[in-house]
């Protein structure tokens, strides 16, 4: 993939997962692995459908733009968020 176009994060930021709060992110760095579930930026906060990216590796980033990583279906640890 090349980088000529790419938008580079300017900041990270740990991230507790939770089905309540709301967090905006626009990549996630997996620290220790496991499933990690987000809310993907295009779905609605209530009704939205979750995506579970499943034994998402230790050091791993997640290149998806979200509103929340849920508690439910997240056993991966040491999140953090990226903008």
């Amino acid at each position: 993939m090349a980088l000529q176009n790419a938008v580079l994060p300017a900041g990270a930021f740990a991230i507790t997962p939770s089905d309540a709060n709301r967090v905006n992110f626009t990549a996630l760095y997996v620290g220790v692995g496991g499933d990690v579930a987000v809310l993907p930026e295009d779905q609605n906060s209530v009704t939205g459908v979750a995506v579970t990216f499943r034994n998402a590796p230790s050091g791993s980033v997640l290149p998806i733009q979200g509103k929340k990583v849920l508690a439910t279906g997240t056993t991966a640890a040491g999140i953090l968020g990226l903008r």
